[in-house]
This record gives structure tokens, sequence and C-alpha cells, in this order.
């Protein structure tokens, strides 16, 4: 009875530079196949692989669509069957029949990690052995491992050493300011012509104004603005447009109706309250509302 000798080869491939720049020792049986000039090597366990010699012979490579049959190829000839699952390699081809073919693609590897995560404690049913969970409520890294998950890690570093103080600001645009201005006659009437004045560091915008005074009475109070420069203004410069605030035999009153008024103030203008009328009153406080722009 003849001796059966069994091989198991080992293949793997790629481009010939590929393969070159590697220069790696192939196991023994191990065919390494060069995609691109479907040449080939047989390892020997020893010799790195720019050292071993191509099949010589006038081998050829085949492809094939199924298992070859006996009336393909030559002997010494190898096939390849491209399958796309299961794509082997055949050969040699010894005396006119083909040897049984080897897989060139492996088995498929362990499933790898998962990585979930939730606002709670993960559940002991949630994901396999290997996974990953991150809490998003704490930044716990937990692991799984033997069926149980255990905190691992915190994404969350320790705090950080205070950083220095910053200069004030200012508020925003839709911070109210109340430019005031208060006129008083001590023991008499205020006097027609008495003045307040006032520097605006911010430009904001007038919505309207209020007046009061300490008793019954009449008076008018123009506002006038120039720039800082141009300071003092003149009644050339009031923003009422004709309609300052005024009480007529009132101790209050609010000014809402601004539509002759110029409203806009800017950052570095004056703004001067100035006494144009007054019987009775000795005295009164005008009050603008409005909002940094």
């Amino acid at each position: 009875m003849a001796e059966v000798i069994s091989y198991r080869f080992l293949v793997r491939g790629g481009a010939v530079d590929a393969v070159a720049a590697l220069n790696e020792v192939p196991l023994r049986r191990e065919l390494v196949i060069e995609t691109d000039t479907l040449k080939m090597k047989l390892g020997d366990g020893v010799k790195r692989y720019n050292d071993l010699p191509y099949f010589s012979g006038g081998s050829t490579i085949i492809t094939v669509s199924a298992a070859p049959v006996a009336g393909q190829g030559q002997d010494g000839d190898y096939a390849i069957w491209p399958s796309s699952t299961a794509p082997m390699l055949y050969g040699p081809k010894a005396a006119g029949a083909w040897p049984a073919g080897v897989p060139l693609k492996g088995a498929n590897g362990a499933t790898g990690s998962v990585w979930l995560r939730g606002s709670t404690v993960p559940a002991g049913s949630q994901g396999a052995n290997g996974d990953y969970y991150l809490r998003t409520t704490t930044n716990d890294v937990y692991a799984k491992s033997a069926g149980t998950w255990s905190v691992v890690s915190n994404l969350q570093g320790s705090p950080g050493a205070p950083g220095e103080k910053g200069d004030a600001g200012v508020p925003g645009p839709s911070s109210h300011c109340f430019p005031t201005a208060s006129f008083s006659g001590g023991a008499g009437v205020i006097e027609v012509g008495a003045a307040q004045s006032l520097y605006v560091p911010f430009g904001f915008t007038v919505t309207g104004a209020a007046l009061i005074a300490d008793r019954v009475g009449t008076v008018q109070i123009d506002i006038r603005k120039t720039s800082f420069a141009t300071y003092p203004p003149t009644s050339l410069n009031s923003i009422c447009g004709g309609s300052p605030p005024t009480l007529s035999n009132v101790d209050k009153g609010i000014v809402s109706d601004l539509s002759l008024w110029d409203v806009d103030v800017a950052a570095g203008d004056t703004l001067q309250f100035i006494c144009t009328a007054c019987v009775g009153i000795k005295a009164a406080t005008l009050t603008l509302t409005g909002f940094r722009s």
C-alpha cells in the first residue's frame, strides 16, 4: 500500500513591493502570492522572503469560477477561485489531478468590544464581556467581565487651579440704565436755568422719562445732548423734539410718547438736564429709562 503524505499549506499575499519591504520569514509550507505579478514563493521557516526562490518550471495560475476539474490547466499549475464568501487556492496539479483547495480567507475573528452609554449604572443584562459603558452623568467608564460591570476609569479630570479674576465687564444690550438728574431750589422754587450734566460712557436708547416733584406745581425739564468734545450743548441740541418732560399743576408724570425725540445716545456723549420753567416746585427729579445698545 502506498504511503500517503498530507501537506497543510498556509497562504498569505500582497503586492510585490509590500511583501519585499516587509521581508518576513514565511512559515514552513506557507505560500506567499504576489497579487500584482501572480508569482509565488513557498516558505521554509528559515529564509526571509527576499531570499526565497520563485516557483519555477513554467507554472501558471489560472482563475476559475468553481473547483477546477481535470480538463483545466497543466501539471504544475495553480488555480484560484475568487469566491466572495470562501476564496480558494488549488495546486499544484499533478498527474492530471487537482488536490483539495486551501482557503485563502481565514475564520472570522472574535467580536470586538462595544461601547455603550447611559445616564445610570449599567444593568447586568446590558452588553457582553469585554464591552465598555460610559455613564454620562458622572463620566465613569465601566468594563464588563465575567458578567459584571466595574468602574475602571473616569473621563473627568481633577479640578484645575482657579484662574485669575478678570476685569469687571459692562452690562449687555438688554441691561436697563437709568440716567437721573435732581433739582433743588432750597427754600425757594427751582431756578429757571438750573442744570445738571452727565457724561455717558456707554451707548443706550431712551424708552421713557419720569418726572417727580416735591409738591403740586409746574416744572419743565429740557434734555440736551452733545459729544464730550463739543460740550456744553445749546437749546438747538435738545433731544425732546419740542416736547420736553413737563408737569402742569401735578406732582408727577411719565413721558411714553417719544415719537418726536432723538432717542439714541452714543458712548461718550454728554446729557444736560436744564430747568426751562418752574412755578411753585422746590425740588424735582427726572429719570430716563432705556436699554444699552
